[in-house]
């Protein structure tokens, strides 16, 4: 999925419904966010009051050379972690969750147009 394909299903369903609710788009954001992050091996994203991160199921992350690059030129607000299992922890103090999953969305588009992995 990309925000192109979230825009034509909002679209869509406010042409039926009218306008959606902050509730559905925000899992509408969910569920993007989900996607592209699944394309390079999230086993969980986490978006609360407390941050924002991605857990992988593996080390192989660190395999991906487009994650990498998008990790380095994000290195002020993201840290991938060499925990087991992995972690990529996003700076979001202070931001409420639908900019937080902005903010994480943005950058797996980024990875995802560099080149890297897709769902």
């Amino acid at each position: 999925a990309t925000a192109a394909e979230r825009n034509a299903v909002l679209s869509e369903l406010t042409e039926v419904y009218g306008a959606p609710d902050a509730a559905l788009v925000n899992l509408v954001d969910v569920a993007l966010l989900k996607n592209l992050a699944r394309g390079f091996g999230a086993a969980r994203v986490i978006v609360n009051r407390n941050g924002a991160g991605v857990v992988f199921a593996d080390a192989g992350v660190f395999g991906d050379e487009t994650l990498m690059k998008t990790v380095a030129a994000h290195r002020s607000d993201a840290v991938l972690t060499s925990t087991v299992p992995p972690s990529l922890v996003f700076d979001v103090k202070g931001l409420p969750n639908t900019e937080k999953l902005a903010k994480l969305i943005a950058f797996f588009e980024e990875a995802v147009s560099s080149g890297g992995s897709a769902a």
